[in-house]
């Protein structure tokens, strides 16, 4: 991220790292409580904050919202909900929405990577402020 020469375009690739790095707990980890899930929310405002909304950010809004309405668990039954099926089934509506918001963040990373270009990104990483220009 700080290999980008332009610092808006900076800034905006530091909070989708930081919204990524967020979302990679879904990905990872194999247990996460429903309360975990309430960290959707900073990622769907900083988003909804932007001046420049995306395609990529509205579907991200939208899952978003799929993963704070009520749980598949409110159609089975107390007995019903030992199966495996059953389990999996209630899980998929919070851990498929967050996979792929972090998969969409992942890939806007990876496009402003790719608009940058390997120059700009060399070039950036021997820019340096110890001799400032007398402009």
């Amino acid at each position: 991220v700080m290999l980008i020469d332009d610092n808006r375009k900076r800034l905006e690739a530091a909070a989708t790292v930081l919204m990524a790095a967020t979302m990679m707990l879904f990905v990872t980890y194999g247990l996460v409580w429903e309360y975990h899930y309430t960290m959707v929310f900073p990622v769907v405002a900083v988003l909804l904050m932007r001046e420049r909304q995306t395609i990529a950010d509205g579907i991200i809004c939208a899952l978003g919202l799929i993963v704070w309405l009520p749980s598949l668990f409110i159609l089975v039954n107390a007995g019903d909900a030992t199966s495996q099926f059953v389990q999996t089934l209630i899980r998929v509506d919070r851990v498929v929405p967050a996979a792929l918001i972090f998969c969409i963040l992942v890939g806007k990373l990876a496009a402003e990577f790719a608009a940058q270009g390997v120059p700009g990104i060399l070039r950036g990483a021997f820019k340096t402020n110890a001799f400032p220009s007398e402009d």
